[in-house]
């Protein structure tokens, strides 16, 4: 049998405590720590201390670490909050059962509200959804709070009213600029005390202490909403291709000059075209870092299309002609027209600011991005994934247009 040290204590003190099979009455009157008398037994001396296994103390306080560990929170935002742990999507059921209709589904990045959890389902809260979920793909509390800050951009928003944004994790690096508060800003990277943010083509460091970090969650969507997008989605294919044929009519009406070179008998010709590019009337504001930084902001808005609003939903062309329209300059609506603003430049000369284009199979304009250094660019890409930040190669990008000529 061991002892901890609080029943010795016990013993200094005087009071009635099992020692073995005896039970022992601790007379305190006169006693002291180096001889206490107890009746029948006798004086406890150091040797007998020294004899009893004093060992349940480390216990106790590994013990009490265990719960303090347990009950530190990493991601208190996330406590009663559940994402979906797969890399495509999770059905949503009306019943807790896989014969259950479906009523929605979860996306990696959508977060929702636990309702109760009960024989290996959880019930869900989540955008317009709310129904059952298999426990067998739930990550829930900190473990959602892990995930989303693992796989959802992040953005932070000043809350100082001027930061300096440092070119190294010290405040002796050198300023690279200052920002005013409640401006917004995409997180590269997040350190022990800095966060690494995306400024143009060039990245800075904020203290932690002055700004908030804001992770781009989503909401699961119903079989309504998907199929909508699915349909919204087909539908600015089918306009973009129309646009595009539009759109090659337009360049041979636009042609400058073509020179036709035939080479011996040989079938093969060789056809030059230059066109004349329209430029984008001249601002008063608007260098590439406020352009590109502005643009950003806006990561995480819904895509809509047919729209220009940057706050509640635009589709790709709708989304730079309103970024740039910010800063005073006229874009044509469409992306197979806004090629034709500003002055044409090669894809690899591109700067932050400039606009990229991509085909559709190859054959026609149906899509633009702005590009925002570091080999990215920001667009209003599909109603699936709204406003986001992607690699520029993520397609081949067949043109690009320079806006702002420095």
């Amino acid at each position: 049998m061991r002892y901890t040290k609080k029943a010795i204590s016990a013993l200094m003190l005087g009071s009635i405590v099992t020692v073995g099979a005896f039970q022992l009455n601790v007379n305190p009157v006169g006693a002291t720590e180096e001889n206490t008398a107890i009746v029948g037994v006798g004086a406890i001396t150091e040797d007998f201390l020294a004899s009893v296994p004093v060992e349940a103390d480390q216990a106790e306080n590994e013990v009490d670490a265990t719960n303090a560990a347990a009950e530190t929170v990493l991601f208190p935002d996330f406590e009663g909050k559940c994402m979906a742990d797969v890399e495509a999507s999770l059905n949503v059921r009306m019943e807790p059962s896989t014969d259950s209709q479906i009523v929605g589904k979860m996306f990696p990045e959508a977060v929702a509200t636990v309702v109760e959890t009960k024989d290996g389902w959880t019930k869900i809260t989540s955008g317009n959804v709310e129904g059952y979920i298999s426990n067998d793909y739930v990550l829930a509390g900190d473990e959602a709070g892990k995930r989303a800050d693992e796989i959802c951009l992040k953005s932070i928003t000043v809350e100082t009213q001027t930061l300096n944004v440092r070119a190294e994790q010290s405040t002796d690096s050198a300023i690279l600029v200052q920002i005013p508060q409640g401006e917004k800003y995409k997180v590269v990277a997040v350190h022990d005390e800095w966060i690494e943010i995306q400024l143009s083509d060039e990245t800075g460091f904020v203290s932690k202490e002055y700004v908030d970090v804001v992770l781009n969650t989503t909401t699961a969507k119903s079989l309504e909403e998907i199929q909508q997008e699915e349909e919204e989605a087909k539908r600015a294919e089918e306009e973009a291709e129309r646009q595009a044929a539009a759109a090659a009519q337009n360049n041979n009406s636009q042609a400058s000059s073509t020179t036709t070179t035939t080479q011996n008998s040989s079938t093969a010709t060789t056809t030059t075209t230059t066109t004349t590019s329209q430029p984008a009337p001249s601002a008063t504001s608007g260098t590439r870092a406020e352009v590109v930084n502005y643009a950003l902001q806006f990561v995480g808005n819904p895509y809509v299309y047919g729209g220009t609003s940057l706050t509640n939903g635009t589709d790709c062309s709708g989304f730079t002609m309103s970024v740039y329209a910010h800063f005073g300059y006229s874009l044509y609506r469409t992306s197979r027209d806004q090629i034709y603003n500003g002055t044409n430049i090669p894809v690899d000369q591109v700067k932050p600011g400039d606009l990229l284009f991509y085909s559709n199979n190859g054959r026609t304009i149906g899509h633009v991005a702005m590009y925002i250094g570091d080999g990215k660019i920001v667009h209003a890409s599909t109603s699936k994934t709204g406003i986001i930040v992607s690699n520029m190669y993520y397609r081949t990008p067949c043109g690009a247009t320079r806006i702002i000529n420095d």
